[in-house]
């Protein structure tokens, strides 16, 4: 099943992150599929903006 296999991927991606294990990866999953899908894309959006923002910011002391 193609959802089954989000939630996996999610659950595997969260687990990359330090402190975090499966049981609280497989939390975190549960719980942001109660969240509005408004919230999740906020979160995803800064998530991203997070990367890009840094990633700016490393750009700009290399030139400067």
């Amino acid at each position: 099943m193609k959802s089954l296999k989000s939630i996996e991927r999610l659950i595997n991606s969260l687990t990359k992150l330090p402190s975090v294990g499966r049981k609280s990866a497989e939390r975190m999953v549960y719980s942001l599929l109660n969240m509005p899908k408004e919230d999740i894309e906020e979160f995803a959006n800064a998530l991203l903006g997070l990367k890009i923002q840094i990633h700016q910011l490393i750009l700009l002391h290399i030139l400067f």
